[in-house]
Order: C-alpha cells, then sequence, then structure tokens
C-alpha cells in the first residue's frame, strides 16, 4: 500500500521559521529582498492598519512569474533558488543593469505573507500571462494549498502580494520605514515606497546614523554615510561598502575588493551589522564603464580609497575597542602562569 508524508500542524512553522510567520520586520525585509531577487526598481507597500482599513500588499515592477514558476516554487519544499535560477538577480525583459547578487537562496521568504494574514495572494504577471493564487494554511496532508483564482493575458511585468483582511501587526508603518531604511538604501536604482512615501535616508533614527564629509585634496568631497543596523538578517549578505557616484551603485555593496575584505572578516558581526556608503560624485571620471567598478590605477581613486581606508578603519576599531579588551583580559587570565 502507498504511504504518503503527513504533516503535523506545526509543520510550516519549524520548516519556515517563526520570524518569517510572526515578526512583521522580518516578514517584510524577506518580500522586499524577494522583488530584489526579482530586478525589480520600484517596490510599493501598503501598510496594514486597522483604524484606516486599510490591507497589507507589496507590488513590485520585476520580472514576475509564469503560471509554471509560480507553482514549481510554491509546491517544492526546501526550494533551491540557486540551483534553479542562479546566484543573481532576474531583470525583466528590456532592463539592463549590472549583475545584481541576489538574497534568496532556499525560497522560504515566499510564505511571509503569512504574517499579515491567515491566506494571501499572489498577483504576478510575465510574458503576457498575468495569474493570480490564493496560498492558504493547509492539513495534515499538506502544510498549504494553493488555489488558482484567475488568469488572463497582459502586457505588464511584476508581481503583487496581499492580503484581504485586517492585521493585527503591533509595528506602526514609521517603524517599518526605518527598517527598510537601514537595509536598502545601497542601491540608488531600487525604491521602496510606504503608503506612497519613498524610503529615505531620514526615516532612519538618528542612533542609528553617522555622516561625515570627507574633503580630499586634489580630488573633492565624498559623503560618507555609516548605517547600523543592529541585528543582523539575510540582507547581511550585501553589507559592506556601497559607492555611489551621479546617483548610481559602483559595483557592488560588500567587503570585498580593493583591501577592505582585509581590514575586516565578513563572517565578524560588526561586518553583518554596519553599511557604509559613501557618495562619491567627484570620482565620475574613475568608473570603468560598464559601472562594474573603478579604475584602480585612477590618480583620484587611489587618493579617496586610502583616505576612506583609514576612516572605515579608525571605526571598525573604535566600536570593537570594548570587544578587544575583553579579549585581552581574558587571554591574560588564562596564561596568568605563563606571563608572569
Amino acid at each position: 500500500m502507498e504511504q504518503t508524508c503527513l504533516f503535523a500542524p506545526r509543520f510550516l512553522i519549524r520548516f519556515v521559521g517563526k520570524a518569517i510567520l510572526g515578526d512583521p520586520k522580518v516578514a517584510v525585509m524577506e518580500l522586499i529582498a524577494n522583488a530584489w531577487d526579482a530586478g525589480a526598481t520600484r517596490v510599493e507597500i501598503l501598510w496594514p492598519s486597522r483604524a484606516a482599513k486599510q490591507y497589507f500588499s507589496i507590488q513590485d515592477n520585476g520580472a514576475g512569474m509564469t503560471e509554471l514558476e509560480l507553482t514549481q516554487r510554491w509546491r517544492t519544499l526546501a526550494y533551491d533558488r540557486v540551483a534553479n535560477q542562479g546566484e543573481f538577480a532576474e531583470f525583466p525583459k528590456g532592463v539592463h543593469f549590472p549583475p545584481r547578487k541576489a538574497f534568496g537562496s532556499n525560497g522560504v521568504g515566499r510564505f511571509a505573507g503569512f504574517c499579515f494574514g491567515k491566506s494571501y495572494y499572489v498577483d504576478t504577471m510575465k510574458n503576457q500571462q498575468r495569474v493570480i493564487y490564493k496560498v492558504s494554511h493547509g492539513s495534515i496532508s499538506s502544510p498549504f494549498t494553493l488555489e488558482k483564482i484567475s488568469q488572463k493575458i497582459d502586457h505588464g511585468h511584476g508581481t503583487t502580494i496581499f492580503v484581504k483582511e485586517l492585521s493585527g501587526v503591533r509595528l506602526s508603518a514609521e517603524d517599518a520605514k526605518a527598517e527598510i531604511g537601514m537595509r536598502f538604501l545601497t542601491d540608488p536604482s531600487f525604491s521602496v515606497f510606504v503608503n506612497g512615501e519613498k524610503v529615505d535616508f531620514h526615516h532612519i533614527p538618528e542612533c542609528h546614523l553617522l555622516r561625515k564629509d570627507i574633503d580630499i585634496e586634489g580630488v573633492g568631497t565624498m559623503e560618507l554615510t555609516v548605517i547600523d543596523t543592529l541585528e543582523t538578517d539575510k540582507t547581511t549578505k550585501q553589507h559592506g561598502i556601497a559607492w555611489h557616484v551621479n546617483g548610481r551603485l559602483v559595483g557592488d555593496c560588500s567587503w570585498k575588493g580593493a583591501g577592505f575584505n582585509e581590514l575586516i572578516d565578513g563572517r565578524r558581526i560588526e561586518a553583518r551589522r554596519y553599511i557604509f556608503i559613501v557618495k562619491a560624485d567627484c570620482l565620475s571620471e574613475a568608473v570603468r564603464q560598464d559601472w562594474t567598478g573603478f579604475d584602480e590605477s585612477n590618480e583620484a581613486f587611489s587618493k579617496a580609497h586610502d583616505r576612506l581606508f583609514r576612516e572605515v578603519k579608525e571605526f571598525v576599531l573604535e566600536v570593537t575597542k570594548d570587544k578587544r579588551k575583553e579579549t585581552l583580559t581574558e587571554v591574560k587570565k588564562t596564561y596568568r602562569n605563563q606571563l608572569s
């Protein structure tokens, strides 16, 4: 007799994680990261409000999904994004940007809609096809169900995830903007709007933000912004140094390249907490033609890089000062006899 799998009532919580299903801050980051991975340049969020009787929704202008892609990705537990889609974001047809490193890997973020409702809807467009599916909690034979709502021809692209019930989330729209701002301002070509307002630096609390002008003789002035996210999450994959020139991101936001990875180990908590955004319009002549990085032989870039390296090093040494003192004290205690 053929045996089928059975799923305990708490299977989805254990498989996806309590934070994604129950913490709106984590859930919305997952959903925005999915839009990033879909090559979106604009994400529009309606934040749930019982007072305003407003339901949650998140809409992006990314590549979207065909019906087959949607059903395969949702129905495949432990979905391997890298194996199936590669490690870079998929841009819509006709949209050309430098390669964008994807956040996703295991596909659990697709269940984040459950944080805002007992069921949620996926409305997606791609290849002149638009489909809407309802995703609901399942039963002992299936942890969730997919129900096809509609299908029609449409020439757009992108995905909207929404609920049709009032949500009891306790995170305010303003707090959501602050959390989003601390994580998704590294690339100027990617914009997130909450209730019609674009998330920007002014949404980040001052205690999480440090700004400084850096004057470089013979080159110009760079604006350095340091963001402390306090907590680490999946967006830490792209923490590090982000160079902005004339409103565009040069290369990737990371610790890799030009010696910064030697300054700080990417596995350390400091590397996964801090983002350094450098607005350096004065280096426009040093940017490579494909915007994947700078011409490292350029004299202006060499001066700017060296100065920024010193600034970042000074910052990192300061924030790790107490930890280094504790480590030294522990070493002295451990080897007290040998030292004496």
